[in-house]
C-alpha cells in the first residue's frame, strides 16, 4: 500500500509541475519533433511482463514532455483550449470510481447528474418539453442527430433497414465532414448528401 501511495503522490507532483510551468512565459506549448524522430526518442515497446510501478514516472514525464500543452493559455483550438481546476477534479474522481454510463444501476450518481444537466441545456435553450442525451463529441452527436431524423421519417428502419427507400440529407457548405460518415455508418450513402451553398 505504501508503495501504491508513494507513485499517486510522485504522479500527482509532477502534474502539478506540469501545470506550474504553463504559467511560464518561457514554456513551449509543444516542442514538436517529427513522428519517425520521437518514435526513436520514446521506448514505445509492450514487455510481455509488467513493469514495477516506480518505472512508470520516467514514462509520465516522457508523455508530458512530448505532449501538446493543451492546458497553456497559450495553445488555442476551435473546440478546447486552457485548464480549469474543476474539470480536472472531475477527471480525477470519475476515473477512480471508474463509472460506466450504462444503467441507473452501475452509475446512480452519474445518471442523476446527467438527467440534471440536461434538464438545465434544455431550459437553456427553450426546448422545456425536449429530450436530451450526452454524448462523446461533435462527430458523435451529428451522428445521432442523423439517426434520430431517420427514425422520425422511417422508423422501421431501426428493425427493417432502409430497403428501397432513397434518403436525402441536406447540409451547410460549411458543415463538418462528419456528416458524410454518418450518411455512410446509417445506411444512406455518401453521394445523398447534398451541400447547400451558404451566404
Amino acid at each position: 500500500m505504501i508503495e501504491f501511495e508513494k507513485i499517486i503522490n510522485l504522479t500527482v507532483d509532477k502534474l502539478l509541475n506540469y501545470l506550474q510551468e504553463n504559467k511560464n512565459t518561457d514554456t513551449k506549448v509543444i516542442d514538436y519533433k517529427s513522428p519517425q524522430t520521437l518514435k526513436e526518442k520514446l521506448d514505445l515497446s509492450l514487455p510481455e511482463n509488467g513493469v514495477p510501478l516506480a518505472d512508470l514516472i520516467p514514462i509520465i514525464e516522457s508523455y508530458l514532455d512530448h505532449s501538446v500543452r493543451t492546458s497553456s493559455h497559450k495553445f488555442f483550438n476551435q473546440l478546447w483550449g486552457g485548464f480549469e481546476i474543476t474539470g480536472l477534479l472531475a477527471e480525477m474522481v470519475t476515473s477512480t470510481a471508474n463509472t460506466s454510463m450504462y444503467t441507473y444501476e452501475v452509475a446512480p450518481v452519474a445518471t442523476l447528474i446527467e438527467i440534471k444537466l440536461i434538464e438545465a441545456l434544455k431550459d437553456l435553450i427553450g426546448f422545456p418539453q425536449g429530450e436530451g442525451l450526452m454524448v462523446t463529441g461533435g462527430s458523435n452527436a451529428n451522428l445521432i442527430a442523423m439517426l434520430c431524423a431517420r427514425h422520425k421519417l422511417l422508423p422501421e428502419a431501426k428493425n427493417k433497414g432502409l430497403g428501397n427507400h432513397q434518403l436525402v440529407a441536406f447540409i451547410s457548405d460549411q458543415a463538418h465532414y462528419s456528416f458524410f460518415k454518418a450518411a455512410n455508418l446509417l445506411g444512406m450513402g455518401i453521394d445523398n448528401v447534398v451541400k447547400v451553398k451558404s451566404d
